[in-house]
């Protein structure tokens, strides 16, 4: 796919559209993935918990059908490190201010 292809600042319609409908909540997302190792396992997860969301929805009798086979061609387009970039940032910033109110905290107690 080239570079043109972008989308609402995404690599992609199918990026933009799964990390807006499925990963936008970014608050609790970070709090469920706060223990993953790197940027790369995260993606991983995502990507995981992406298909077993495609999997529950179909019923088993249509687990072969052409919707779940047309949903895992959309799903094969998004860019999950791209989305889990964009978690990681958040978790990250989470702990910094967690670290931040726990030293104000500190400060506030000594005072």
């Amino acid at each position: 796919m080239s570079e043109d292809k972008k989308y609402n600042g995404w690599t992609n319609y199918a990026t933009w559209r799964i990390s807006l409908e499925v990963f936008d909540d970014h608050y609790s997302l970070a709090e469920q993935y706060e223990n993953a190792g790197s940027v790369y396992d995260l993606s991983t997860s995502l990507e995981e918990y992406m298909e077993e969301i495609l999997e529950q929805d179909i019923p088993e009798c249509n687990k072969n059908s052409l919707t779940l086979s047309y949903a895992m061609a959309f799903i094969s387009e998004v860019n999950f490190y791209e989305i889990a970039e964009h978690i990681w940032e958040q978790i990250q910033e989470n702990k910094k201010e967690e670290i931040e109110e726990s030293i104000e905290e500190s400060i506030e107690e000594k005072e």
